[in-house]
C-alpha cells in the first residue's frame, strides 16, 4: 500500500489564515498544529508542471502565496512525501516572515541509502522540527503528529470536509 502526502503544516493561526485565503479546511493535528491539504496543480493557473529538478512538485502557486503570507503570522511549512513498495521520496520548505527560512530540500530512497541518512533527517522531519514540533516519546516529529493516519492527501482533505 502506498502513502501520499502534500500540503501545509503550522501552527493553527498560520495555517487557518492560509485555510482561509484558499477558502478550504484544515485538519486539526497534535501539539496545536494543523494540516491543510494541497490540490493538484493547475497548469492552466499558471502553476509550474513537475520536473525532475523540481523538488517541489505538487506545490502551487496559490498555496505557496498562501503560505508566504500566513508565515508573517508565524513560520509554516510545505511537505510533501510519496511512498510505494517501500520506495519513495520526501520535500519540503519552510516559511517565516515571508521569506524562506528553510530549504528546499529533498530526499529520496537512493539518495539516502548512498549517504545513509536517518529517517530523522529527511526533508519532513527537519521542517518539523524547525517548526518547533516535539517527537515526546515518538519516533520523530512526523509520527508525533501522527501523519501517517491517512495514506492519501485525498483522505486528508475529506477529514477536513467531515469536520465541519
Amino acid at each position: 500500500m502506498g502513502y501520499e502526502i502534500h500540503g501545509l503544516i503550522g501552527r493553527n493561526e498560520p495555517v487557518a489564515h492560509a485555510a482561509a485565503e484558499l477558502g478550504v479546511l484544515p485538519v486539526a493535528l497534535p501539539q496545536g498544529f494543523a494540516f491543510l491539504p494541497g490540490t493538484v496543480p493547475d497548469v492552466d493557473a499558471g502553476d509550474p508542471l513537475p520536473t525532475d529538478e523540481q523538488p517541489l512538485w505538487w506545490l502551487t502557486l496559490d498555496l505557496e502565496w498562501a503560505a508566504i503570507s500566513a508565515s508573517r503570522i508565524g513560520p509554516i511549512a510545505y511537505v510533501e512525501a510519496e511512498f510505494a513498495h517501500g520506495l519513495g521520496s520526501q520535500a519540503a520548505i519552510v516559511w517565516s516572515d515571508g521569506q524562506i527560512a528553510l530549504g528546499p530540500l529533498h530526499e529520496d530512497d537512493e539518495q539516502a541509502a548512498s549517504r545513509r541518512v536517518p529517517l530523522g533527517q529527511w526533508p519532513v522531519n527537519r521542517a518539523l522540527r524547525h517548526l518547533s514540533v516535539q517527537s515526546g516519546t515518538c519516533p520523530d516529529e512526523f509520527e508525533a503528529l501522527r501523519l501517517g493516519r491517512h495514506r492519501d492527501t485525498d483522505s486528508w482533505r475529506e477529514s477536513a470536509t467531515s469536520t465541519r
